[in-house]
């Protein structure tokens, strides 16, 4: 399959290279990290030690359904990223499509990821900040980010459209959703929201997988697993959190202190095992099943560990320092 929109997809993309220069280049290299997968991962971070614990709790699960659809998304449909397309049709007559940002990205292109995440994490978090300025912030966002994943040569326009709504969507039944969620969470035994945790991302994975498959699709290129194990160890971690650890945060907002000691500390913490971990099951797990189970196993560890390792380690040398 190539390109929804055949030749319009195509000329837009060329249309928008037209425009590039070294300062654009490195514009919108820029403006696309805020629609990455670390960025989010970061800012949640952020949000959790710092600003409200719940929030974050609500950013990361937005995030990690929207991730994990957008990715089911990919496998069901196979499309190709548009500089592979160009490659492997050995298109001549016409100029051929750069890939500006030179990650050469090679999993399916269609729904865009970085777009999605825009069209849901930054309205979300407009929704819950309520100031006007932030909207503008978010509305920026929506369309800068996916405007950066054509200009760069990534993704084809109708991937960031689609993706775009698709987040707006999930964001909208999510918010709708929310209130049902927390009060089953609520009414529920730790146990059956463990035993949830545990079985609906597998159940997840299984059925991605089976759609992928029975498409010709190929699983690795639309991995799912990452997300299942960053809904599993969130899961968990965050039912731990709050029975045995509890850090503080509204109520130590007002001391820039802990704030800045807790952000740094933390995103370096968490980026550390996440580059490790990442580094060793890349070297050691290179095939099906098992770089997938490695990267369920990875994600559901990088997770659990900032969720709840790192908060009762923060409580910990706050109590020794008397920082509270």
């Amino acid at each position: 399959m190539g390109e929804l929109l055949g030749p319009l997809d195509d000329q837009i993309v060329i249309f928008l290279q037209t425009f590039s220069t070294s300062l654009l280049d490195l514009f919108f290299g820029f403006i696309t990290f805020f629609g990455d997968k670390l960025f989010i991962i970061g800012i949640i971070i952020v949000i959790f030690f710092c600003i409200d614990k719940k929030l974050a709790i609500h950013v990361a699960f937005l995030s990690i359904f929207t991730a994990f659809i957008t990715f089911m998304a990919k496998g069901f449909f196979g499309l190709e990223r548009p500089y592979l397309e160009y490659e492997r049709l050995n298109k001549t007559e016409i100029k051929g499509i750069k890939d500006i940002l030179g990650q050469l990205p090679t999993d399916y292109t269609f729904p865009s990821g970085h777009s999605s995440n825009a069209g849901s994490f930054w309205p979300f978090l407009a929704t819950q900040w309520h100031r006007p300025s932030f909207w503008i912030i978010a509305v920026f966002m929506i369309v800068m980010v996916p405007l950066s994943r054509c200009y760069l040569g990534v993704h084809w326009p109708t991937d960031v459209i689609i993706g775009v709504l698709l987040g707006i969507l999930i964001t909208l039944l999510f918010i709708y959703m929310l209130p049902k969620m927390e009060e089953f969470a609520a009414k529920s035994s730790p146990s059956i929201l463990v035993l949830i945790a545990i079985i609906a991302p597998i159940i997840a994975v299984v059925i991605s997988y089976i759609s992928t498959v029975l498409m010709g699709n190929d699983f690795e290129l639309a991995e799912t697993s990452s997300y299942a194990g960053l809904f599993l160890g969130l899961s968990v971690g965050y039912m731990l959190e709050n029975r045995y650890v509890n850090l503080k945060v509204k109520e130590v907002r007002s001391n820039k202190k802990i704030l800045i000691y807790r952000a740094v500390i933390g995103l370096i913490i968490i980026f550390i095992i996440h580059f490790g971990l990442s580094t060793i099951t890349e070297m050691i797990f290179k095939e099906f099943p098992l770089y997938q189970i490695a990267r369920f196993c990875r994600y559901a560890i990088l997770a659990f560990f900032g969720i709840f390792c790192v908060p009762w380690l923060f409580k910990i040398i706050e109590q020794k320092l008397s920082l509270n």
